[in-house]
């Protein structure tokens, strides 16, 4: 292995993974129309120019929040990257 494919195996580690709205739908099995409601509640998304994506993680904790009662617009900044970190735990584990 050079030096180069140990910088670049470092960087893949800490890229984002965003999915698209017909991805979230498909990933929480609902439809394309019921992740737009998600959106207007709340569901995090990131736009790129005109297209909507969804951060992983983000979605992983907001779920996570919605799950428990609690909306991510009532809660911390700490409070949230907390979230963040177990949602990312749970990713190690699958």
């Amino acid at each position: 292995m050079t030096s180069n494919d140990s910088k670049g195996a470092g960087r893949h580690d800490r890229r984002v993974n965003f999915l698209t709205v017909k991805d979230v739908a498909d990933w929480l099995r609902c439809s394309v129309r019921t992740v737009h409601r998600l959106r207007r509640i709340g569901l995090p998304d990131v736009k790129v120019g005109t297209l909507v994506r969804f951060s992983e993680q983000d979605v992983l904790a907001w779920l996570e929040y919605e799950r428990r009662g609690r909306r991510l617009f009532q809660i911390s900044d700490e409070e949230m990257e907390a979230c963040r970190q177990r949602s990312a735990e749970i990713e190690k584990v699958r």
